[in-house]
């Protein structure tokens, strides 16, 4: 048998690194899941201060580039509340465009 790996009754026809690589793949994926799920909860109830969602989505280990990344993929926009006041952002209504390619056609971003 060598260095096979059996696991029931067939011999493991993948590579220990091309395991490693789909379990990191997956988990990566699953974390921009959970951010998503997370900032989606967290703005649910209505508008956020800017300045507060973005410091508890640091306390949840999201970094800067995650946070512009993911307000992006869900077209989360801010908007200014007063004059003096500072930006808020809520989740877009059902009216308003979802798919992050509609996002970008509406900013006057080309996409074939």
């Amino acid at each position: 048998m060598g260095n096979d790996f059996v696991w029931g009754d067939e011999p493991v026809k993948i590579t220990a690194d091309e395991v490693i690589a789909y379990y990191n793949r997956t988990e990566f994926q699953h974390g921009k899941d959970l951010q998503v799920e997370w900032l989606r909860e967290y703005i649910a109830d209505g508008p956020k201060k800017v300045t507060d969602v973005v410091k508890e989505a640091q306390k949840q280990g999201i970094t800067k580039k995650q946070f512009r990344n993911l307000r992006e993929k869900m077209c989360i926009e801010s908007n200014k509340t007063s004059f003096r006041g500072g930006y808020e952002m809520s989740l877009p209504d059902s009216n308003n465009i979802q798919a992050p390619e509609d996002a970008l056609l509406k900013k006057g971003a080309f996409v074939e």
